[in-house]
Parts: structure tokens; sequence; C-alpha cells
């Protein structure tokens, strides 16, 4: 059996259990009516009410009771022997009261007998068997109710705890996202103040701290507009610009459309900062990161490529982020890993990245996306 749960039920159920007991009465008073018109009809109607109504308002009056009993006495594989006696118990004060509440509206209004005890013979002989079925009927309907209700509130505990689970689990990787892109970026600035140049270093200060404050801004598990993570990106890249001048160059190719299209925060800056980091940074000559981003079926697609020396093949593969790859030693591909399980953890087998070399040299990193939640 599964928890307790409350004692007594609620004033809701306790409400419908009496609405319905009352419809019934009328149903069966009407039913005497019709079976019995003939007998006494200026009289009948209401001594067939009399019969029928106050005996189902009993009913409905020692619900409670009943309900109590099926919750404290459960009758599962477990509980059965020590439950049963106790039910036979409480199922014989149900039928007394039951009946002996029926039997003295029927004396008082002189239906079936005169007296209660004439009453309660009458009311005994011909619906005492019913009644235990009427008791059993009800415990068993309750207990199965409540192990529905039972089964239905751990399934939305249990959902609300993977909820929570993947929650936990995207901050986490987040927190681990910003650590990695801060000790990059606080290598360029100790460079910029190692020459002197006071001027860019303030402006990377303040690019820094206006892309900290847009990052810091959104919170786990949100989706904002592509454009606006563009705009995280173009912080970004201005701290980068300062740092390597004229031997970074970035392309852009986004499709106009794309634009209102919601993705997750920072699904941009990971990939441009694998490419600068080992595309870039990696070689003394100029380099180029190249952005595309584009709708395909019912997808969105985003390729960040370099000009560098690209992914190390491995068993005929290109690295993945997982450390096949150049300077796996040194952390390659954390971004990128991050980035991949934020995707499952958000969209499942929805979303993906792919990590190959392009055909003219230089790495790739392809991700795609539900279209979805633009406006």
């Amino acid at each position: 059996m599964t928890s307790p749960g409350p004692r007594f039920p609620s004033p809701r159920l306790w409400l419908a259990v009496l609405g319905g007991s009352l419809l019934c009465g009328l149903l069966e008073g009407a039913q005497g009516w019709f079976q019995y018109y003939d007998v006494q009809p200026a009289r009948f109607w209401p001594e067939a009410l009399a019969r029928a109504v106050p005996s189902w308002i009993f009913l409905a009056a020692l619900f409670p009771f009943v309900y109590w009993a099926a919750l404290r006495f459960p009758m599962d594989g477990r509980h059965w022997r020590r439950s049963l006696p106790a039910h036979l118990v409480s199922g014989t004060v149900f039928v007394l009261l039951h009946l002996g509440g029926s039997a003295w509206v029927a004396a008082v209004r002189h239906v079936t007998a005169h007296t209660w005890s004439e009453a309660m013979l009458a009311f005994v002989t011909r619906f005492l068997v019913t009644d235990y079925a009427v008791y059993g009927m009800l415990v068993g309907s309750i207990q199965v109710w409540h192990q529905w209700s039972e089964i239905r509130r751990r399934a939305a505990v249990e959902e609300r705890l993977r909820a929570d689970l993947a929650e936990a689990r995207l901050a986490a990787l987040r927190h681990q996202l910003s650590p990695h892109f801060l000790f990059n970026t606080l290598n360029s600035l100790s460079a910029l103040a190692l020459t002197g140049d006071r001027e860019t270093l303030v402006r990377a200060i303040d690019a820094l701290s206006a892309f900290l404050r847009a990052t810091l801004e959104e919170a786990p598990g949100t989706t904002t507009r592509f454009d606006a993570d563009l705009a995280v990106l173009d912080r970004y890249l201005e701290i980068q610009a300062l740092r390597f001048g004229d031997r970074l160059t970035v392309e852009r190719d986004i499709a106009p459309e794309t634009a209102t299209v919601q993705v997750p925060p920072l699904v941009l800056q990971p990939l441009v900062e694998n490419a600068i980091t080992y595309g870039i940074a990696a070689r003394t000559g100029p380099g180029r990161v190249s952005i595309r981003a584009r709708r395909e079926d019912d997808r969105l697609v985003i390729v960040v490529s370099d000009s560098g020396p690209g992914f190390a093949v491995e068993n005929g593969r290109a690295g993945d982020g997982h450390g096949v790859g150049p300077s796996a030693a040194n952390g390659h591909g954390v971004g990128l890993a991050n980035t991949r399980a934020r995707l499952h953890h958000l969209f499942a087998d929805r979303a993906g990245l792919a990590c190959d070399n392009a055909p003219d040299g230089g790495a790739r990193v392809t991700v795609h996306l539900p279209w979805s939640g633009s406006s």
C-alpha cells in the first residue's frame, strides 16, 4: 500500500459524496413512486422519499468514518491479514449505524413500522448483507482511488526532481564555462598590462565588464533571442580584437530570419572561443574565424570555422571536443563539451554538435537546434 495520506476526506470530496447520495435517494424514491403509483397516490410520494433519502444521507454522513478505516487498514498483500479483522469490526459498526439511523427515521415517519425496534428488525432482515457489501465496495473504491492519486503524486514529484536535476546540471556546466573563459581573458589582460598600453587595457576591462554583465543577467535554463546572443558575442569579440589586433578577422554570414529564434544563452561564445584559442592564438600569422547561421527545414544551423590547423584525426575521425584533437592535454574542447551537454539536456536528440575539418582547411564546428520560439 502507498503512504497513508489524509486521515479524512477533503471537504470537496465529502460534498461530492453528499450530492451523489442525495441524487441516488431521489432516484430511488422516484423508482418507488413509478413502481407503486397506484398505492395511496396522494401520500406515496413523500413516503417514498422518506424511505430512500434518509438512508442515503446517513451513508454520506458515515463516509468519513469509512474513508478513515479504508486508509488506516489497507487490504494489500502485506497488510490484509491484520486489516481484515479490523474491517469486520468497522464494517459491523457501519452497518449498525447506517441501518439504525434509517430505522429511526422510518419509525418517526411511521414508515415500515411504528417502533424503532420493529423498523430495525425489518431493515436488518432486508439489508444486512447489502450494507456489508456497500461497506466493502466503498473501502475498495477508496483504496484504489488513493493508490491512483499516490501514483500520480509520485510521478509529479519524480518529474519535478528530474527537472531540478537537469537544471542543477545545467547550472554546474554554466559555472564550469565561466572560469574557462575568465582564465583565458585574464591572461589576455595580463599580456596587455605588460605592454604598458593603459588605454587598450581600460577598453579591454570595459568590454569584459559589459560581457560579464550580459552573461550573469541570463538565468540558467532560459532561452534568449539569437540576435541577443550575437550581441553578447560582440562584447567577447571586442576583448579578442584588442588582444589580437589585425591578426583576427571575423566573417559573418547570418540569415536575417534567424534573429528571433530562441536559443540557449551563450551558445555562440564557446564555439568562437574554441576557434580563436586553437585556430588563431596557436599561429603566429593572421587568422580568420567564420560564423554562419541559416535555417534548414525545421532547424537552426550554426557553423563556426577557423583557418587554423584543424582538429587532429584519430582513427579516421576528427576531434569532437572530448579530448581528441589538438592540445587535448591543455583542455581543448572544454567549451565544446559543455555546449554539447547543455544542448542534450535542453533538447535531447533534437539538437547536436559535430566537429570536423573544413575542405579548405581549419576546424569546423556545426550546431543544429530546433527552429522554434521565434517571435
